[in-house]
């Protein structure tokens, strides 16, 4: 059992799914940055312990006496779509529904 008090819910997952027979792990990678040069990057046990890789895209600097950001939702991609046996490193273009305003 992790530090979540679920069983079978790992560190690795930023938000998980409860079903009774099954868990869903979802992990949220927010990054600095704009659109033309932003990266994400997941490591080969998360793309293992999670169905989704879900990327927010923060616009401005973030700094510890900012209380509030605006977020957008850059694109999501199921991580069995993300071919690689090491980490890998995702551009905007490679997830699904990314769509720059």
């Amino acid at each position: 059992m992790s530090e979540s008090g679920y069983p079978g819910f790992e560190d690795l997952q930023d938000v998980c799914l409860c079903f009774e027979d099954s868990i869903i792990g979802i992990q949220i990678k927010a990054r600095y940055g704009n659109f033309d040069t932003i990266k994400w990057s997941i490591s080969r046990k998360e793309i293992e312990k999670n169905a989704v890789l879900v990327c927010i895209l923060i616009q401005e600097e973030v700094s510890e006496a900012q209380t509030e950001y605006h977020l957008i939702l850059a694109g999501f991609l199921p991580t069995n779509m993300i071919k690689s046996s090491s980490s890998q490193t995702l551009e905007l273009s490679f997830l699904v529904l990314a769509k720059p305003t």
